[in-house]
């Protein structure tokens, strides 16, 4: 459960320990920053030019921006140059609407 490899069931990172947590939020607009922060730092590893397309991220935030602005998760991955992949993931936990029993690991 503590390892950083994306659990199978997007809500299932809640039962991960807290301090596998990067950041956390209390509104939809802080998340989505953080999420296209994240993105956008690792565009230009990205393994293809599809990924790194300027008119295909916008359209990626935009849909962020919507899953977030009504409590849904948003979900990315990427193949990087080389053998990598990169991860990034918010996930709603005010409750999570997938899995509403599984508590929040911390509160802000």
């Amino acid at each position: 459960m503590a390892s950083d490899v994306p659990p199978l069931e997007v809500a299932h990172w809640l039962l991960r320990p807290a301090r596998t947590i990067k950041a956390t939020f209390e509104e939809p607009e802080k998340a989505s920053a953080w999420y296209r922060d994240q993105v956008t730092d690792l565009a230009p590893s990205f393994m293809t030019d599809h990924d790194k397309n300027p008119t295909r991220q916008a359209e990626r935030f935009a849909a962020a921006d919507d899953r977030l602005s009504w409590g849904g998760d948003v979900v990315g991955g990427w193949y990087l140059r080389g053998t990598g992949f990169a991860s990034v993931q918010v996930v709603a936990c005010s409750a999570n609407r997938t899995r509403p029993t599984i508590p929040c690991p911390i509160f802000p």
